[in-house]
């Protein structure tokens, strides 16, 4: 399909630009509506009638900043202004030309202030790369975290508290206002449960990212829009979140915002402590229902995270805006495992039982600064603009590992130091031309990463120290061009083109060279009905590049007898993904079709001294179609319920005999239900209840999990003060359990990580608190890498 993209291409922007010049005839009219004071009015009704008829032809609204825009085919026509039903501006012109009205004085405006508009606020709307989910018009929204805020986002999936999804899809990058956040996994958790959700306009989920983004990975793009700065000054907010499991853990965060006409400032400094006790359970069968191996592991997690970030922002003029952001990551976790193996008569260690104590520690260091510079160009600059950014990573790992074997005095300590870093940069231009045939997107992308690892090993049988050194470097070079026109009112179609090609050295005893070039198409078009329903329909193909762990060629030994191992060979996989989709109000379906070719995942087995091992190869393809379906319900003015399904249907095919792929259905269900506790809405309670049933996917069978959870959320002084209190997992049956297949062994698992916990948090927002967080960033993708 690849080799057919640039005719494809050009084809369809031959249609845009024949289009265009069937609709050669039609003017562009423009304005400005503005009222007392030559302050602009949004949401004004513009109105265009024809002469004869009076009737409506054309119809749009004014913007924030009053202006609005359409096109309509030359003619005489009547201009029509409203305001919530009320006409407030009425004039007849003849157009022969594209027509800029300038400003338009309305002489007695509507104060909405002392209006009150009732009805059913819209929630969900499809635009045509995305799903928008407009999370200031849910009552149910206010007073929580952004991570809470997540929870009740169409698409999304925090069942795992400690990571974010979007159904489908096996990674997410997180934007800010179009600007995407350098974080990962854990580091984007905590960096939601500090945002609060009233200053969060709307979310929007990208399930096919278009062209302009990175191809790496079958991933999603979650962008978070911040509501506008309605005043300058002063603002911040102090949080305070403790939680009860076994033993407490605490996150305090703060934040100060400062903004001036031209100048924003955020800060934020974060201190999080987490203390868990999980376990892990495994055992081994050969092909003859034998055991093999019986493992527990009984754990102590302790996790020591830090944030310090500053971000500014500087407008030089209404044409240019320039961002600066730095953040500093220090973490640290110390692992203590208690581990017992036993290996009964059938297996190669012989009725044998080791005991083993397991001290595992890692320090990072992560340091990531980004600029970015965004002009609007030419005479009418509202929407062509040139923007160039440039982002750095530093990320520096020390993972000492140390274990002793308490029933064996002859060998009695094995120690590995690993230290990793990866350094990444980037640079970017986006070059945006809208005109009134065919809307252009273009732009470049040079990425190179750098991947280092040395690694020491010594043991008590073995006084000599064993080191090894891997090194890996990467060069990414981009491009993409974008192609998007509105046909009609109803009608908008948008396609893509990027070009990414990688150069790879390694560095592992010998210099092994690869490269691997390839073209990426993306596909939308989205048809509006006059019933207000939209259909969707999107195709992307996207590259999926193994993360910097999954290389590491050296063992990572968790006990004596138990140790992971990475593949400096690994191959990137390949993703065709399909949607269709619908929505109408607060009810929307989407229906995917996706191909992985060349897939990677995690495999097992047992080496020739009878030790358990976790590798990871390309070893499958495999197709998955699906259904997710969400609906919001309001049942009383008190009684709200969002109910959401994904089911689910996927094949994997294993190229490698040894490994055996799974087929089978999946299905998830989630209810979540608000009751408003008191009439202004401030004191409200949540119980939510979701189940996994089991499900198989690639060489793994899932057995089924769920959580119950409830939760009462207070506000007060005027939304100064939140306070939360929340019980989770509480019949404690959030475990991942299940069957890891190959041809000749059967490993089943059987752990728990600590979900049931009590949480009792609260913020304090000070100063103004209108201001927007200056949080945007640049599109630095490849951090997901890094892990």
């Amino acid at each position: 399909m690849t080799k057919h993209c640039p005719v494809f291409l050009f084809l369809l922007f031959t249609v845009f630009v024949n289009s265009g010049k069937a609709m050669a005839q039609d003017v562009q009219l423009s304005g400005t509506v503005v009222g007392s004071g030559q302050k602009p009015l949004d949401f004004v009704t513009v109105s265009v009638l024809k002469i004869d008829s009076l009737h409506q032809l054309r119809q749009t609204f004014s913007n924030e900043k009053g202006f609005f825009s359409l096109t309509i085919p030359r003619g005489d026509y009547v201009l029509l202004l409203k305001q919530v039903g009320r006409e407030i501006f009425k004039k007849r012109m003849v157009l022969s030309d594209n027509t800029d009205l300038g400003q338009i004085n309305v002489e007695s405006p509507i104060q909405l202030n002392a209006i009150t508009v009732t009805g059913q606020k819209i929630l969900i709307e499809r635009k045509v790369d995305r799903l928008v989910f407009n999370l200031s018009n849910s009552p149910a929204s206010s007073g929580i975290s952004g991570f809470e805020a997540l929870a009740m986002t169409p698409l999304i999936d925090t069942r795992d508290e400690n990571s974010l999804k979007i159904v489908g899809k096996s990674q997410v990058a997180m934007m800010i206002d179009g600007r995407l956040l350098p974080l990962q996994g854990e580091d984007i958790v905590n960096y939601l449960k500090s945002l609060r959700s009233d200053n969060i306009e709307k979310i929007e989920i990208i399930t096919a990212p278009p062209s302009k983004y990175d191809a790496v990975g079958n991933s999603g793009i979650i962008n978070i829009i911040l509501k506008k700065n309605k005043n300058k000054g002063l603002s911040g907010t102090v949080s305070n979140t403790y939680s009860q499991r076994k033993y407490g853990s605490d996150n305090i965060n703060t934040t100060l915002n400062y903004q001036t006409n031209k100048l924003g400032i955020t800060g934020n400094l974060g201190v999080n402590y987490d203390k868990a006790i999980p376990y892990e359970n495994f055992d081994i069968k050969n092909a003859d229902n034998e055991y093999l191996l019986l493992q527990k592991n009984d754990r102590t997690d302790i996790k020591h995270d830090y944030v310090i970030s500053l971000n500014t922002t500087y407008t030089a003029s209404s044409k240019s805006k320039l961002w600066v952001s730095y953040d500093f990551r220090p973490r640290k976790s110390d692992i203590e495992i208690s581990s017992s193996a036993y290996y009964p008569a059938t297996s190669v260690k012989n009725d044998s039982s080791i005991l083993t104590n397991v001290q595992r520690e890692r320090k990072i260091q992560s340091h990531i600064a980004n600029i970015n510079y965004e002009v609007k160009i030419g005479k009418d600059s509202s929407e062509r603009k040139l923007s160039l950014s440039t982002n750095y990573l530093n990320n520096f790992k020390k993972e000492p590992n140390y274990f002793e074997i308490l029933n064996n005095p002859q060998f009695n300590f094995t120690k590995t130091d690993n230290d990793v870093r990866y350094q990444i940069w980037s640079g970017q231009s986006d070059l945006n031309l809208p005109n009134r045939v065919v809307n252009v997107e273009t732009g470049v992308k040079f990425t190179k990463i750098e991947n280092s690892l040395y690694q020491d090993l010594s043991t008590s049988l073995n006084t000599a120290t064993q080191s090894n050194n891997f090194a890996y470097d990467e060069k990414i070079y981009s491009a993409y061009l974008t192609l998007a026109k509105k046909v009609s009112q109803q009608l908008e179609i948008s396609s893509g083109l990027r070009y990414e090609n990688s150069q790879v050295d390694l560095v592992l005893g010998e210099k092994i060279k690869k490269s691997l070039g390839s073209f990426f198409p993306s596909f939308y078009i989205t048809y509006t009905t006059k019933e207000h329903g939209v259909y969707s329909l999107n195709y992307t193909k996207r590259i999926n590049r193994p993360d910097f762990q999954s290389l590491n060629p050296y063992k990572l030994f968790t006990n004596s007898n138990v140790y992971s191992v990475g593949n400096p060979l690994l191959n990137p996989s390949i993703n065709h993904n399909f949607e269709l989709s619908y929505s109408k109000d607060n009810f929307s379906i989407n229906a995917f079709w996706q191909y992985e070719k060349n897939g990677y995942s995690s495999i097992f087995g047992l080496d020739a001294a009878g030790d358990n091992y976790t590798a990871i190869d390309n070893f499958f393809n495999k197709s998955s179609a699906g259904l997710y379906i969400t609906y919001y319900k309001s049942l009383t003015p008190w009684w709200q319920v969002q109910a959401t399904g994904d089911f689910e249907y996927q094949h994997s095919h294993s190229f490698i005999q040894q490994y055996l792929g799974q087929s089978g259905t999946s299905f998830y269900y989630n209810i979540q239900n608000n009751v408003f506790l008191n009439q202004k809405k401030t004191f409200k309670m949540n119980i939510g209840f979701w189940q996994n049933l089991p499900r198989n996917d690639i060489n793994i069978h899932w057995k089924g999990a769920s959580n119950l959870s409830a939760a009462l959320n207070y506000t007060t002084l005027q939304k100064a003060l939140v306070i939360n209190i929340g019980v989770y997992d509480i019949l404690r049956t959030n475990l991942s359990r299940g069957q890891m297949y190959n041809d000749n062994y059967i490993r089943s698992f059987n752990n728990y990580y600590d979900a049931r916990k009590v949480v009792i948090g609260m913020t304090y927002n000070f100063g103004n608190r209108n201001i927007k967080e200056n949080r945007k960033k640049g599109n630095f993708e490849e951090n997901q890498r890094a892990t």
